[in-house]
């Protein structure tokens, strides 16, 4: 049987290797995108369990993550998507909303991100 996957879209590396220790006691595949179009290729490409996502991963498009959101929610409309930003404004968290995240957590809330993990994956 094929693990369960789970991708992780942001464009710091010590985020994404934070976000895979906190993945690895799921057993599940982990993929990673660097930026908005990365994680949209690879949503076309596989089936995920669960997405989580950066709004600004520097990739010259303003919202990028919430960018993403909307196009992966045209592609895949029941996938979990966490938002998982450092952009934990309120105006940004609705917008993030309004496109389709499940799930607005700020990168200060690791326990609350978690607490979301554990929600999607068990």
């Amino acid at each position: 049987m094929p693990k369960l996957k789970v991708l992780v879209a942001d464009d710091l590396e010590a985020v994404r290797k934070s976000l895979a220790r906190l993945l690895r006691s799921y057993s599940v595949d982990i993929d990673f995108a660097v930026n908005s179009n990365d994680a949209i290729m690879k949503v076309c490409n596989n089936d995920y369990v669960l997405i989580i996502m950066d709004n600004d991963m520097n990739d010259g498009r303003r919202n990028s993550g919430i960018y993403a959101i909307e196009e992966i929610r045209k592609l895949r409309p029941n996938v979990p998507i966490i938002m998982f930003s450092g952009d934990a404004f309120f105006d940004v968290a609705a917008e993030a909303m309004s496109k389709g995240a499940n799930k607005f957590i700020s990168k200060n809330d690791v326990a609350v991100l978690a607490a979301a993990i554990k929600e999607y994956l068990s």
